[in-house]
This record gives C-alpha cells, sequence and structure tokens, in this order.
C-alpha cells in the first residue's frame, strides 16, 4: 500500500513538470510548475474523497440490507440490554 502512495505522489509530482526542445541548439528546458502540480493533486484528492463517500454509502446501504435495518436494530439492542 505504501508503495502504491509512493508511487501516485510521484507521478502527480511530474504532472508539474514541463520540457521545452529547442532542436535548433539541441537543447531541452525543463521547469517546474507547482502550481499544475498543486492543481493535479487538489484533483485527485478530490476525487479520492468523492469515491470515499460513495464507498461508505454502498457500504451503509449494504449493511442495513443484510442486517434487517442497521441502525434500528442497534437501537432496539442497546435498549434490550439496557433492562
Amino acid at each position: 500500500m505504501r508503495i502504491a502512495v509512493t508511487v501516485a505522489f510521484l507521478l502527480m509530482s511530474l504532472a508539474g513538470c514541463q520540457a521545452e526542445g529547442d532542436p535548433g541548439n539541441n537543447q531541452v528546458t525543463v521547469q517546474y510548475n507547482s502550481e499544475i502540480a498543486e492543481n493535479a493533486l487538489e484533483d485527485v484528492a478530490n476525487e479520492a474523497a468523492r469515491l470515499g463517500g460513495t464507498i461508505v454509502n454502498d457500504v451503509e446501504r449494504e449493511t442495513g440490507r443484510a442486517g434487517g435495518g442497521g441502525e434500528q436494530q442497534n437501537q432496539a439492542e442497546t435498549t434490550a440490554n439496557a433492562n
């Protein structure tokens, strides 16, 4: 898992690199634009948050189906245990 996160971070960092070639002088200029990299990382973070929310919603929905009521069942168990 750590390797995947590290690789993803490195790839997003490379999103800020801009290379310009000058074939007349046989040179390549590489610049790092932090604004582009920050925008790319922000987009990735927003998408991860959206996917996380979707996963939570799916789990809650499926738990409710499998548990026969989820929160209501837990509330009834808590009331029964209190007595």
